[in-house]
């Protein structure tokens, strides 16, 4: 035993006493300081397994569907583009149908073509070149034909669309129409010099145009024009002369002697139509375009044209006008004022979650969807899994309406 009376004893057995209470209080909260830190439990973790789970899935659909949208935008941006810089190619050529600047066109007035004698007329344009594609420009400014399943063209081409039909790559697509018209730029240049003799060189003393060798020109005033093939190679140091000898023109010789109030243009005659350009998409279906045939040989234009479809209006006495087919025999392609134009449009890449099955209406004909039950004869779409969408316009042309 410790005495009491001892102070030191006592402090002992005091701090002691302390030492004894402080490990008795460690005791009772040690084990609940354990409990509160021992884990998660089992259930508790399936819980938290399944909630990240069920987020990162819902990121994952929401970054899938982000990037279907993303995919879907692209090809309608793509498809838009396509429409509308094939309307614009088209519709710049159509409208000048005709076009030979400030001398007015034959039957500027559809419903006097009765009143014209179309083989002989001097207000026609002589065509002096001996390659020029056609010979006669008011009767042959605007030409359609229809291809059928088999590429026989209603009605036949005359002979400077047969090496187009027979002999160019790629070949119009059967069930695909072609047109063909003739126009001069809007740019023209003035003559330089009067004219003395019937064979003179063409000089210019203006930059506006680049003439080259073998270039179709027209050279006219506001009452006569002439088309020539030039047989120089003009350079491009002023002044310009241009050269017109009967190695590539029937004679050396125009047909007027041009003054200076005399403008030269270049001249076209442009044939357009839909191409297997003999390219595949990424699922191996064919990539088709617009082509435009000219000076023998093509040029593709633009990819994404899947067919092209036109119907005619003609301008009736009553001023009323009637929409017909090219291979329809009653349509008279003279008195022709206005076009309706109509393209298929597609997206090379597979962008919807089923294939195409949908119909499309075009101008004088429905593109359906590819069916063995079909007959061969029927106009089809590629099918798959293509956005598509058509693109209409009804154009007027400045020269005839």
């Amino acid at each position: 035993m410790f005495s009491m009376n001892n102070f030191e004893t006592g402090k002992n057995v005091m701090v002691i006493m302390k030492t004894n209470t402080v490990n008795t209080c460690e005791k009772e909260i040690r084990p609940k300081m354990f409990q509160y830190s021992s884990g998660v439990t089992l259930v508790e973790l399936l819980i938290a397994s399944a909630l990240s789970i069920t987020i990162l899935g819902g990121m994952l659909h929401l970054m899938e569907g982000t990037k279907i949208t993303s995919r879907l935008n692209e090809s309608l941006s793509s498809i838009h583009l396509t429409g509308h810089y094939t309307l614009d190619t088209l519709r710049h050529a159509l409208k000048y149908r005709g076009f030979e600047g400030c001398k007015r066109p034959v039957s500027l007035d559809p419903t006097q073509e009765s009143l014209i004698d179309w083989n002989e007329g001097a207000e026609f344009t002589s065509i002096t070149s001996s390659n020029f594609p056609l010979t006669n420009v008011a009767q042959s400014s605007l030409r359609g034909h229809e291809v059928d399943a088999n590429g026989v063209w209603s009605p036949e081409p005359n002979a400077d669309l047969v090496t187009l039909r027979d002999s160019v790559t790629p070949s119009p697509r059967p069930n695909s129409d072609v047109i063909s018209v003739y126009y001069v730029s809007s740019d023209a240049v003035p003559l330089n010099t009067d004219m003395t003799v019937l064979s003179d060189n063409l000089q210019i003393n203006d930059a506006t145009l680049t003439f080259a060798q073998n270039d179709q020109v027209l050279i006219g005033d506001c009452s006569r024009s002439d088309i020539f093939e030039i047989s120089n190679a003009p350079g491009s140091s002023l002044p310009i002369t241009l050269e017109h000898a009967d190695s590539v023109n029937a004679s050396e010789n125009l047909s007027y002697l041009f003054q200076t109030n005399a403008e030269l243009r270049l001249a076209y005659v442009d044939t357009y139509y839909v191409g297997d350009t003999g390219r595949e998409t990424e699922n191996g279906d064919t990539v088709y375009a617009l082509y435009r045939f000219r000076n023998g040989s093509s040029t593709e234009i633009v990819e994404g044209v899947e067919n092209l479809q036109l119907l005619y209006g003609e301008e009736l006495a009553t001023g009323n006008v009637r929409y017909l087919t090219a291979d329809d025999e009653n349509l008279n392609m003279r008195v022709v004022s206005r076009i309706e134009l109509g393209m298929l449009i597609y997206h090379q890449s597979h962008i919807t979650q089923t294939d195409d099955t949908r119909s499309y209406a075009l101008p004088g004909e429905t593109i359906l969807a590819p069916d063995d039950a079909l007959p061969a004869s029927t106009a089809t779409h590629l099918g798959g899994r293509y956005l598509r969408k058509v693109f209409t316009e009804t154009i007027h042309m400045l020269n005839r309406s």
